[in-house]
């Protein structure tokens, strides 16, 4: 009994169990992520990917290969967010819209992938990347001239 009492002490104070914590937006997540400002704004290459990705799906037919290049783009960024959750409201809310964005790469991918022509489908991609040109502003002022 006093092991059993013992072990669930240790447990709760290494943080198994209780209140999981919440990912970059809020979101009850399986255990909790320390914020950083620092780690969420480092994500150059990822947001590059992911708008590069886009362009190049809106520049001509979006072959099998790109359309899987879109979901894993949106992957990358979902991913990143979870593990690098910002501090600072106005991170939290350009996380926010980076996962909007990544929401949209995997829909526009989806209605492409059954309609080559979609204009949902481009219309998707097309407000993805807006908004990871919106995140890059907010996580990178300085390299906005005049910013």
């Amino acid at each position: 009994m006093r092991l059993t009492a013992l072990l669930v002490i240790v447990l709760v104070l290494a943080g198994c169990g209780g209140d999981d914590g919440t990912d970059a937006v809020g979101t009850t997540t399986a255990a909790a992520v320390p914020c950083s400002d620092q780690l969420f704004r480092a994500q150059d290459e990822e947001l590059y990917v992911a708008q590069t990705t886009a362009q190049n799906a809106l520049a001509g037919s979006a072959s099998a290969e790109l359309l899987a290049q879109l979901h894993q783009g949106a992957r990358l960024l979902r991913a990143y967010v979870d593990a690098h959750p910002p501090c600072a409201d106005e991170l939290r809310t350009a996380a926010e819209t980076e996962l909007r964005a990544a929401d949209s790469l995997d829909a526009g991918a989806d209605a492409l992938a059954a309609n080559p022509g979609s204009p949902i489908g481009r219309a998707q991609v097309t407000a993805a990347l807006a908004d990871l040109r919106t995140v890059g502003i907010r996580i990178r002022p300085e390299a906005v001239p005049g910013g």
